[in-house]
C-alpha cells in the first residue's frame, strides 16, 4: 500500500490582526525544507506572490519545492478587479469576504481569472496545485476546466471551528467531488475530475466529537501550532507539538499498514501563526517522520504528484480507513472510520460500549447550500445526509449512537480484532458473551453474531432541518433541508429505536 506524506505550507503576505513576521517565518520554514531534503509544496496566497520579498525567496527553481496557490482573498486581489472590499482589514478571515462563497457566479471569474493570471505572471506558468479552506463546485469546476490543476485540497473534518464546517465527509485521503457538493464523492466521469485531499490531518478519535468535553479547544489535529494550554503555555496532549501523540499517530496511520487505497498525511502550518509557535511541533512531526521516510516506508511527495498518481490509479473515489486501536496514551478507545463513494461509518469504542458513532450517506442529489446562493454570514457549511450524528445529535451525558446491546445492557468490548482485505473493511468484536463481525464494503454493512444482540439507536436531539420516520420495520425515511433519503434494511428489523439481528445478520445495501 502506498504511504504518502505531503509537506504543505500555507503562505500569507498579511496577518491584520497581530504584529508577525510573515517573512521571517516563511525563510525559517524553507530552512527546515534545505535541511531535512524533503519535498515541500509552499502554496501562497495572492497577498503574498505579488510582493517582491516572497518573489525573491519563491522564484529560484529549486528542486525541493512546488509553488502552489493558496486562494483566499485579499483587498489588494478584490480591488484590483474592480470590486468593493468588505473585510475589516486587508485580509479579513470573516468568510463572505475571504472566500468565493461570498461572492456571485460572474465575480467569481473575474477574482479567479485575475488570481491565476497575476501567478502565472510570476512564475510563467499556471500552478498545478490549488488548495482553500472552502469552495463550492463552480468555482472548482471554472478552475479545472480553464486553468488545469491536477490536485486540490481542502480543510480538515469540524463543526464550526473559524466559523467552517465541513462535516460528513472523507475522513481523510482524497475524493472526486461531486458538481452539486464539494463534500460528496463522485468519480472522473461524472463528477470534478480533481483529486480533492482533505488537510490538518485529524486525531481519529478525539477530533470528532471532542469539542464536547474538551478545556482545550476544538482541534485536535497534526497541526504544529496545537495545541498551547492558554495558562501554562504547555502542549496539552493531544495535537501536533506534542511529540507523544506525533510518534501514536504517524504509527496508527503508517505502520499498521491500513489504510485500503492508500496512507495519507498533510504536514505544515500557515506562515501567519509565527514560527515561535509553529516550529516545535513542525520539527517534532518531521523528525518523526524521518526514519520513515529515509527508510523507504513513507514516500515525501510534491501535492501534485500525490494528485497525479490518485488520478492515474483511480477512477472512482476509492474506499479508505483510518484506524486507531487505542489512543494516544495506550487507552482502550478503538475507532475505524470507512468511507467510499455511497457512505462513511464510524465503529468506536469506550467506556460507555461500543456504537456506531456516525454514519452518513453520499448522494450526489443532494446540494450544497452555495451551488445557487451567496454566503452572507461568517459562518459556513459543507455536509452530507446524516443517519447518525454523534457529535450533534449528543446531549450529555449521554452520547448519541447506534450501540451494541445483548440481555446485559450494552456490550462491554473485550477486543477488536480488525483485518483489511480487497476494499473491505471487517471488525470482529469480542465480548462477554460472544463475538460480533462488522463488514464495511463499497456497497454494504453487514452485522452478523454467535450470540443474541441487537443494535439500540440513541440520540437526543437533530438539528431543526432534520427529520427521520420509521416507516415501516425495514425503512427509516429521513429528510434533511427538504431532501429525503432512506435507510434500507435488506437482512434485520426495526422495532422502535431497536434493530433486530434476522437469522443472526443485519445488512444495509448503499
Amino acid at each position: 500500500m502506498k504511504k504518502i506524506v505531503n509537506f504543505m505550507n500555507f503562505i500569507r503576505g498579511s496577518e491584520p490582526r497581530l504584529p508577525m513576521d510573515l517573512l521571517g517565518t516563511t525563510k525559517e520554514q524553507l530552512a527546515l525544507t534545505k535541511k531535512y531534503g524533503y519535498k515541500t509544496t509552499y502554496l501562497l496566497q495572492y497577498d503574498a506572490f505579488v510582493k517582491k520579498e516572497y518573489q525573491d525567496l519563491f522564484c529560484p527553481e529549486n528542486p525541493q519545492i512546488e509553488v502552489g496557490l493558496w486562494l483566499e482573498l485579499c483587498q489588494e486581489l478584490i480591488e484590483k478587479v474592480g470590486l468593493t472590499w468588505r473585510g475589516r482589514y486587508d485580509w479579513d478571515y470573516y468568510l463572505e469576504v475571504d472566500n468565493l462563497l461570498g461572492y456571485p457566479d460572474e465575480e467569481k471569474v473575474l477574482i479567479i481569472d485575475e488570481v491565476f493570471r497575476a501567478y502565472k505572471e510570476v512564475f510563467g506558468a499556471y500552478p498545478k496545485t490549488m488548495a482553500s479552506w472552502l469552495i463550492d463546485p463552480f468555482s472548482l469546476d471554472y478552475i479545472v476546466k480553464k486553468y488545469g490543476i491536477v490536485c486540490h485540497a481542502i480543510c480538515r473534518e469540524q463543526w464550526g471551528t473559524d466559523g467552517i464546517t465541513l462535516f460528513g465527509g472523507y475522513y481523510n485521503q482524497a475524493y472526486y467531488p461531486s458538481r452539486n457538493n464539494i463534500l460528496c464523492p463522485s468519480d472522473k466521469e461524472n463528477g470534478l475530475p480533481v483529486p480533492t485531499f482533505r488537510l490538518l490531518g485529524c486525531d481519529p478519535i478525539y477530533q470528532y466529537d471532542g469539542q464536547l468535553t474538551s478545556t482545550c479547544g476544538d482541534v485536535f489535529t497534526l497541526e504544529p501550532v496545537y495545541w498551547l494550554d492558554g495558562a501554562t503555555g504547555k502542549p496539552s496532549p493531544i495535537g501536533g507539538n506534542n511529540p507523544a501523540w506525533i510518534k501514536w499517530y504517524f504509527d496508527a496511520l503508517y505502520a499498521q499498514n491500513n489504510g485500503l487505497s492508500f496512507a495519507y498525511a498533510q504536514v505544515g502550518q500557515e506562515n501567519s501563526f509565527g514560527w515561535e509557535r509553529i516550529k516545535g511541533g513542525l520539527i517534532a512531526q518531521m523528525e518523526a517522520l524521518k526514519p520513515m521516510i529515509d527508510g523507504g516506508e513513507v514516500e515525501a511527495l510534491f501535492m501534485h504528484e500525490a494528485g497525479e498518481w490518485f488520478s492515474k490509479t483511480y477512477d472512482v473515489s476509492p474506499p479508505s480507513t483510518q484506524v486507531a486501536l487505542c489512543d494516544y496514551e495506550g487507552a482502550p478507545k478503538q475507532s475505524v472510520w470507512y468511507y467510499c463513494k455511497n457512505y462513511r461509518v464510524n465503529l468506536y469504542a469506550d467506556e460507555e460500549g461500543v456504537r456506531i458513532r456516525d454514519m452518513f450517506l453520499y448522494d450526489e442529489g443532494y446540494k450544497s447550500r452555495y451551488v445557487e446562493g451567496v454566503l452572507t454570514t461568517h459562518d459556513a457549511t459543507h455536509d452530507n445526509l446524516p443517519m447518525m450524528n454523534g457529535l450533534v445529535w449528543t446531549k450529555l451525558p449521554h452520547r448519541a449512537g447506534i450501540y451494541f446491546c445483548d440481555e446485559g445492557g450494552r456490550v462491554a468490548l473485550k477486543d477488536i480484532i480488525y483485518e483489511e482485505k480487497d476494499g473491505v473493511a471487517t471488525a470482529t468484536l469480542v465480548h462477554g458473551g460472544g463475538k460480533i463481525a462488522l463488514r464495511f464494503s463499497e456497497d454494504e454493512v453487514t452485522v452478523s453474531a454467535d450470540s443474541p444482540v441487537w443494535l439500540d439507536y440513541d440520540y437526543a436531539a437533530r438539528l431543526p432541518e432534520e427529520s427521520a420516520t420509521v416507516k415501516d420495520e425495514k425503512t427509516v425515511a429521513f429528510e434533511k433541508r427538504g431532501y429525503p433519503y432512506t435507510l434500507t434494511l435488506q437482512k434485520g428489523r426495526i422495532e422502535g429505536r431497536k434493530i433486530l439481528l434476522q437469522d443472526g445478520e443485519i445488512s444495509i445495501k448503499f
